[in-house]
């Protein structure tokens, strides 16, 4: 092992709220050591985990204790003292490891450590500590570096509590050479006590095989071998480098400067997968650097969205450079899965408005809240956030489409003087008034002028509705930030049956679109004939066989990395006996040995995570996704999406398809392909008016088509079969567009 000349030697306190403890501590005291003992929580050990890695590759030696108290209740204590078996170890373990939301490289990284050995001793030794039921608690960290030339450095310290947003790190170091020697031996003591299960606080478990076992085969299913990882984290001095420093790309660049030249305002119109997540921290920076209070607001429509823009902040300021790292006194979490955060945010506002007594500001000054749509729609939340003063207030909404014209008043408030709204796909679909709304609000705090027209500049302030732009095709083939994917589309006819139910509701829907044109509003008894035929369209019969075909000739039964969109729904709503759409396809894997799990809008945030992670990490082959994966969801390492079912709304063609076409470096993905299975409907034969009906509908739906296939790599093939079904509606493909469709379809 390399060592340098000089053992590092560290201050006394150390806090994570002051201190950046991997970069100014871990990394500088595990270099110059060959032997590691450390006591703590399993996140802990996680985020360690990149460091661990090399501490092996230089023929270190480590010992770790996974202090389970923060992550248990009474109940698991009560339960563990009880059984004390292993099987229950390994069990609360596995669900521990697969219902947080631990980021999956870190996994594999420690999974990888535990293959590691010298002269076929394991370098890496982990015990599991359990809580004995006494009232007395350990501390949460003791660690114990171990010198080459005889020398140690000790911490102790806590809490270190995981999943909370006060989780704060902290503890003192101690030195063999230093004043505090007795305290290394003391720290020594406690944790050779409690390896060798000695300790009268915790008593100490073997890692049970299966859960190794786990954690390696997360490893070695991963295409990046150990050699890969390392080097990911590795400088060329022997030291780790946790990060390289972050790099905003040009797109992003010109995207957060026009937002800047919009006085801070405005909607970002940008294809899923282009990174507006990282661009909306970018203009956070700038915020912050420009105001010395600011409270930000980052609205999005799921809870786990949410969790997902908690993660990608964390990774942005870890890997941001000094300039453009966002500070921050305290964050928040505001929805259901928070529920004490109205007596958090209490909390946080007077320490927010009051300056305590001697000082000179409030305890805080920069403040960030995560939050759900229902939440900041919410009397509780507007009540709250009315009560934090002499600040700038700056609100970011994810998938801003989804603020509907009635939740618009409650959630577009004076209060915000910079706004920014993200989407893919900012103009709501058949909502015009809607949409205006969202562009008079983004794009500017002092225009207080109501636009109704399409320009792209408000013609009272000069503002842009939406300073920047990107769409798909730019991103795939000039900004190279998307991966490059095939489209697949098969067609399939409606059986006998089908046509006549079919038929039967386009009639109906004949007569409801002659009230309309009359200006007669319809009622929502009067829409059934809209949804069941939609619903028809969705489930047709004939789906399930070309599924079956193309699993069978396109996979060879071999799934890999595969979403399938479908419905829920049942054919015949009478039939209780009839199985739903989603029923059906995962009787079809089943039958065709492919490992799946389904993905619904009712499933809790953490078992969506975990079912995604399994997906990520090979253990499934497919999810079948109903009602979410749509948007925000990111899984760049799949490959491959099959379109059972589809809404008319272009919002979900373009959330789905850019769902694969991020590119992955887990996977070294290059290229996505989808599939989408499309019912070619018939087209009427009687009556002239409802045949024109049928070909707008039908046009409408060809163009969403013909859209995918335009900057796919195979257009050619694809648009071959769209041209067939073209002619027998007789639409012409070529010159398809939305103007056609709405001045020469009649």
């Amino acid at each position: 092992m390399i060592f340098m000349d000089k053992i590092f030697e560290p201050k006394l306190k150390w806090n994570s709220s002051d201190d950046d403890m991997m970069d100014d501590f871990y990394r500088h005291a595990m270099k110059n050591c060959s032997e590691f003992q450390l006591l703590s929580n399993f996140s802990l050990i996680l985020n360690l985990s990149p460091e661990l890695l090399n501490f092996i590759n230089h023929d270190g030696k480590i010992r770790l204790i996974i202090n389970l108290e923060s992550y248990l209740t009474l109940k698991d204590i009560l339960e563990f003292d009880l059984f004390n078996s292993e099987k229950f170890l390994a069990d609360f373990l596995l669900e521990m490891i697969k219902t947080n939301t631990f980021e999956l490289k870190l996994l594999k990284i420690l999974g990888c450590i535990l293959t590691k050995k010298i002269e076929s001793n394991p370098q890496l030794e982990i015990k599991i500590a359990i809580p004995k039921r006494i009232s007395e608690k350990p501390p949460s960290i003791i660690g114990i570096f171990h010198y080459e030339n005889g020398e140690k450095t000790s911490i102790s310290g806590g809490p270190n509590v995981p999943n909370s947003d006060n989780s704060l790190e902290n503890f003192t170091a101690y030195t063999s050479w230093g004043n505090e020697s007795e305290y290394n031996v003391i720290n020594q003591s406690k944790f050779s006590n409690l390896w060798d299960d000695n300790s009268r606080n915790l008593n100490a478990y073997r890692l049970p095989d299966i859960v190794e076992n786990y954690l390696i085969d997360l490893y070695s299913d991963s295409v990046q071998d150990l050699k890969t990882i390392s080097e990911n984290f590795e400088k060329d001095d022997g030291s780790i480098s946790q990060v390289t420093e972050f790099e905003f790309f040009d797109h992003q660049k010109d995207a957060i400067k026009n937002w800047i030249s919009n006085d801070m305002c405005g909607l970002f119109e940008m294809a899923t997968g282009t990174g507006k997540t990282i661009t909306s921290f970018g203009c956070m920076s700038h915020i912050q650097k420009q105001y010395d209070r600011t409270v930000t607001v980052i609205a999005c429509p799921y809870k786990h969205l949410v969790e997902q823009w908690k993660t990608e902040f964390e990774k942005f300021n870890s890997k941001v450079g000094v300039d453009g790292k966002i500070t921050f006194d305290k964050t928040i979490t505001c929805n259901g899965d928070y529920p004490k955060w109205k007596v958090q945010f209490n909390n946080l506002a007077f320490d927010f408005n009051e300056t305590p007594l001697g000082g000179k500001t409030p305890r805080l000054n920069q403040i960030i809240i995560f939050i759900t749509h229902d939440t900041l729609a919410s009397p509780d939340f507007i009540s709250r956030l009315e009560k934090l003063a002499n600040t700038k207030k700056f609100l970011i909404i994810d998938e801003v489409h989804e603020i509907t014209e009635n939740r618009s008043s409650k959630v577009l408030l004076d209060d915000y003087e910079f706004r920014l709204g993200l989407s893919a796909t900012p103009n709501r679909h058949m909502d015009e008034d809607g949409t205006q709304i969202l562009k008079n609000y983004f794009h500017s705090s002092k225009c207080f002028g109501t636009d109704a027209s399409d320009e792209k500049v408000c013609k009272n302030c000069s503002k842009e509705f939406i300073p920047y732009s990107l769409n798909l095709k730019k991103a795939i083939h000039d900004l190279h930030v998307l991966c490059e994917y095939e489209y697949h589309p098969h067609y399939v006819e409606l059986t006998s049956e089908e046509m006549s139910i079919y038929n039967d509701l386009t009639m109906q829907i004949a007569r409801l679109e002659q009230k309309r044109k009359k200006g007669i509003k319809l009622s929502k008894k009067e829409s059934y004939p809209y949804l069941a035929r939609a619903n028809l369209i969705a489930n047709a019969e004939n789906k399930d066989s070309k599924l079956e075909e193309i699993l069978n000739i396109e996979f060879k039964n071999h799934l890999q990395r595969t979403l399938i969109y479908c419905t829920n729904t049942r054919r015949s709503e009478s039939d209780i006996y009839d199985l739903s759409q989603l029923e059906r396809v995962k009787k079809i894997l089943f039958s065709h040995k492919i490992k799946s799990d389904s993905v619904t809008h009712l499933d809790l945030t953490k078992l969506r995570l975990e079912i995604i992670s399994e997906l990520e990490g090979g253990m499934l082959d497919c999810i079948t996704a109903v009602g979410c994966l749509d948007q925000g969801v990111d899984i760049p390492s799949v490959e491959n999406a099959i379109i059972m079912a589809s809404t008319g709304n272009p919002k979900q063609y373009i959330q789905r398809r850019g769902r694969i076409l991020r590119k992955s470096k887990l996977t070294n993905k290059q290229k996505a392909f989808i599939y989408d299975i499309l019912v070619a409907p018939p087209l009427p034969e009687l009556d002239e008016e409802l045949r024109n009906i049928e070909r707008k509908i039908f046009a409408k739906e060809l163009l969403r088509h013909k859209e995918f296939a335009e900057i796919s790599n195979n257009e050619e093939e694809a648009t071959s079969k769209m041209k067939t079904i073209a002619r027998k509606f007789n639409l012409d493909f070529d010159r398809l567009d939305r103007d056609y469709i709405k001045n020469e379809l009649l």
